[in-house]
């Protein structure tokens, strides 16, 4: 057995109950169009509806950043990599949220710049941008199953790639009290039903000490 195995056996986890976390990614995208109101774009993740999301787009040194919520997404296609791995795209549609006075204007000048007329002859037109010019940062809430020193059980909406890493916060629902830890997603498990959570297996990576100490003092509170 490997150390890191004989560590996680070592350290007990516990079940708890009223913790929530949040992190957040960030996502590079294609811009298929673009207007005033929103943008559709294409990625190779799920981009759940109804969530805010924070866009940067960057056009020749240029940057955007506006706020929008999703308002649909679906499963475009799949392709499959050099190394036969099955990849989805993914569409969504952003709608953009306080466009208003220096950011509508930076927008406006930022289509007007970049616009390619429809057929329809739109007044202000769409913009097409290559992949890899725009990214969403994408905020994600989860609930804490199970915790240890070593990591923890957590139940999403959305299912996240084996091997990454985030910058996760937990927050204690009673008293607000929270603590940050870096995590690696180490396991994936299908929800049994349709509409119940995934449940993520997440390893905590690069702990010092001191974060070792804050976080066995917040199991502890947890007891």
């Amino acid at each position: 057995m490997t150390d890191g195995y004989k560590e996680r056996r070592k350290n007990k986890r516990y079940d708890v109950d009223g913790i929530e976390g949040c992190l957040t990614f960030v996502l590079n995208v294609k811009i298929l169009n673009m207007s005033l109101d929103g943008m559709a774009v294409e990625a190779n993740h799920m981009i759940s509806v109804n969530k805010e999301y924070t866009i940067k787009a960057n056009h020749n040194g240029e940057i955007i950043n506006l706020k929008g919520h999703v308002v649909w997404s679906k499963l475009y296609k799949t392709i499959v990599s050099p190394e036969g791995e099955v990849i989805p795209i993914y569409r969504a549609g952003i709608k953009f949220e306080d466009v208003l006075n220096e950011k509508t204007l930076s927008l406006l000048k930022f289509i007007e710049k970049n616009r390619i007329l429809t057929l329809e002859k739109r007044i202000l037109g769409r913009v097409n941008l290559k992949p890899g010019d725009a990214h969403i940062q994408c905020p994600h809430n989860f609930a804490v199953r199970k915790i240890s020193l070593s990591g923890m059980l957590i139940e999403s909406e959305t299912p996240f790639k084996i091997g990454s890493e985030f910058l996760m916060t937990l927050t204690k629902s009673d008293d607000g009290k929270e603590v940050s830890v870096k995590g690696r997603v180490a396991s994936l498990f299908e929800p049994e039903t349709s509409g119940d959570p995934f449940r993520i297996g997440i390893e905590f990576v690069s702990l010092t000490d001191r974060d070792r100490a804050i976080l066995k003092e917040y199991i502890d509170s947890l007891l």
